[in-house]
């Protein structure tokens, strides 16, 4: 199958050796990776692409954001920019009822900082797979979308993007970051793992309600947040780091 939208093939493989291939500038660029580095995960082969600007997949995408901005409640808005820079102490508060503080938890938040580390490049490397897809706000003012989008008056997001980097609207960072730290807050406080999870997908859906991503970009986000996942786990330190974190968790409280 070919993809319009899909750039030249970039050099993301399973194999450290053959990031030799990567550009010089990306190598210099990328942080020593403490249990997952990106030639870990194979981005081009589990990523699926996002709908073709145009297509009808990508105008009902289109359509879903803007009845959501019809619909939401003041706060879902306040919720919304809530999540969109909450620090991962206070997000994993929501669910432990306190906290995640290194005073508490020094094993768990240090084992947290590492693989958010470590998603920070994969993210990066995820928005780059495809070509760049513009925000919805953007996309709104396409004229092919004019037609679509005028039953539902002007675009008007909660979350102001204006400030934030330039980014690829595809996938969406934020929703495959809340998905990763759910799933590694579980392992280390497995009687929260499910309440954890459902965290994630209402932290995701409000990048969404705010008017920052389409409901594809959070299908791509999971795409990532499982690939990372999966190469985390079958990290051998990694699974002796959890271990000792949700000991000394479980005998802090």
């Amino acid at each position: 199958m070919k993809y319009p939208n899909r750039p030249q093939r970039r050099h993301f493989c399973l194999s450290v050796a053959a990031c030799s291939l990567l550009p010089l500038a990306a190598q210099a660029q990328a942080p020593t990776s403490h249990f997952v580095a990106v030639c870990d995960v194979d981005l081009w082969r589990l990523l699926p692409a996002y709908p073709a600007p145009g297509s009808p997949e990508h105008l009902a995408d289109l359509q879903r954001v803007y009845q959501l901005q019809k619909e939401r409640t003041p706060a879902q808005e306040a919720d919304a920019n809530r999540h969109a820079n909450l620090p991962l102490a206070e997000w994993a508060g929501d669910v432990l009822g306190h906290p995640l503080s290194a005073v508490r938890y020094p094993l768990a938040t240090a084992l947290m900082e590492r693989v958010v580390q470590d998603l920070r490049p994969v993210n990066r490397a995820a928005n780059a797979v495809f070509a760049f897809r513009k925000r919805p706000l953007a996309a709104w003012l396409e004229p092919q979308a004019a037609a679509l989008v005028e039953p539902f008056g002007a675009f008007k997001p909660s979350l102001d993007m204006s400030q934030a980097p330039p980014t690829s609207s595809y996938p969406s960072a934020n929703s495959t970051a809340a998905l990763v730290q759910a799933a590694v807050l579980g392992d280390l406080f497995p009687r929260a793992q499910d309440t954890f999870a459902a965290k994630a997908e209402h932290a995701a859906s409000l990048r969404v309600i705010g008017g920052a991503h389409f409901p594809s970009d959070v299908t791509g986000s999971r795409a990532v947040a499982g690939a990372f996942l999966a190469a985390l786990r079958r990290h051998e330190p990694y699974r002796l780091a959890s271990h000792s974190a949700q000991a000394q968790s479980q005998a802090n409280g």
